[in-house]
């Protein structure tokens, strides 16, 4: 999560440079084509403006600036993070032939809106520090097998599958935390995110 933030505010910052280096270019660029009429500008600024307003004004402009980049690196880093998944079913049985344990079966669905993506890591959490991976997955996309752990989501593309978990747990121990059940996985810029509760 803290990864997640600072990624953000270090997009923030890149955006608030990138128009602060642009508004600054500006009147570098006129004094260089026009040194004179740029130097008549300037006294003229400071003879009908007082130093006060005109630092109120920059600081206006610098705060406005903030702002705006704020919404872009939100904008852009909403636009990137295009995968976007439901668990759709969930099963648990206990194993079989004495073993202990429970196999949780889950039925999942991914839509990618954004650039392709792998989908890697995935894992159920089922309480606090108890984490079981993922020793099966198989998903489909229109009637063909795919790994999205290998193989991109292209943008656009829906796609299906079936999670198998081994949990360590008795069946009836594991069902008292079903409510609080989260399943996760890692997008291509290893950002962790978590499937919608449909089931």
């Amino acid at each position: 999560m803290l990864s997640d933030f600072g990624q953000y505010l270090k997009a923030v910052l890149m955006s608030w440079f990138q128009s602060y280096s642009c508004v600054t270019a500006v009147p570098e660029i006129v004094n260089r084509l026009a040194p004179d009429r740029f130097a008549k500008w300037v006294a003229m600024l400071d003879r009908y403006v007082c130093p006060q307003i005109q630092y109120s004004f920059v600081l206006g402009i610098a705060i406005a600036g903030f702002f705006l980049a704020t919404f872009v690196a939100w904008r852009k880093e909403h636009r990137l993070i295009g995968l976007r998944g439901s668990l759709q079913q969930i099963h648990c049985a206990a194993l079989m032939d004495g073993r202990k344990g429970t196999r949780v079966t889950v039925v999942v669905n991914i839509f990618n809106s954004g650039p392709p993506s792998v989908a890697t890591d995935w894992k159920l959490l089922i309480r606090r520090k108890l984490i079981v991976r993922a020793v099966e997955r198989n998903f489909h996309s229109n009637g063909k097998t795919l790994d999205p752990q290998k193989i991109p989501i292209e943008e656009g593309a829906h796609i299906f599958g079936t999670l198998i978990f081994i949990a360590n747990m008795p069946l009836t121990e594991l069902e008292r935390y079903k409510k609080h059940w989260r399943i996760t996985f890692q997008d291509a810029a290893r950002r962790s995110l978590r499937l919608a509760r449909v089931a």
